[in-house]
Formats: structure tokens, sequence, C-alpha cells
């Protein structure tokens, strides 16, 4: 999927969503606001869903190394 023409994460910016915006025809400040909450929630429900992981028995290196890379 891309975001504004942009397929790698590390390189979306505001204005990339901006486009995707547009292109989509949804207004431009709510889809940067809602963009912004969620980036704002990742770290937290990352941290959430490694300690659920771990109560539940599930254990794997990746769990532990994707929410260090999310927060």
């Amino acid at each position: 999927m891309s975001v504004g023409g942009k397929y790698e994460y590390d390189e979306v910016m505001p204005r990339h969503w901006e486009r995707e915006s547009r292109r989509c025809r949804l207004p431009v400040d709510q889809t940067l606001a809602d963009v912004r909450d969620i980036i704002a929630r990742c770290p937290d429900a990352a941290a959430d869903v490694a300690r659920r992981c771990k109560e539940s028995g599930l254990s794997h290196p990746a769990i532990g190394e994707t929410v260090p890379r999310i927060a």
C-alpha cells in the first residue's frame, strides 16, 4: 500500500498523507489528526500486546524487538 505515492514508511511525510487525503476526497486536517493520533497510541498499544503475549505464554524474539522499534 502506498501513501501519497510512497511505499516505504520511513519515507512517508505529512505532505504524502495530505496528497493521499485529497486523492481520496477526505478532509486533510482530519486525516492528519487521525494519523497523529494513531502514531501517538502505537507505543502503548505495542507494549500492551507484548505484555499480553508474555502473560499467555507466547514467546518469540520478534515480540521483544518490535516494541522498542515502535517506541
